[in-house]
């Protein structure tokens, strides 16, 4: 972190955590979207997924992260004196 304060504001680094954060929020979105529409069969959602399945536990995991400040904009990233 400090090495790269040399390179970039504080506010620079914020705006940058914001951007990949969103992107990352948005690709998960995106994959989320795709695992319904492969899951979804005339009106019932099929257990059988694996990628589904797996998708989930990794999202319930990180459940976690979002309390920490992940995705929000609010890790302290860039805010650190």
């Amino acid at each position: 972190m400090e090495l790269g304060q040399a390179y970039a504001s504080a506010q620079e680094v914020k705006e940058l955590e914001q951007r990949i954060s969103q992107f990352v929020e948005e690709e998960i979105n995106r994959i989320m979207t795709a695992a319904r529409k492969e899951t979804f069969v005339k009106n019932k959602y099929k257990l059988s997924s694996n990628f589904s399945r797996t998708l989930c536990e990794i999202l319930k995991k990180g459940v976690g992260n979002r309390e920490s400040g992940i995705g929000s904009g609010e890790s302290g990233i860039g805010n650190r004196e």
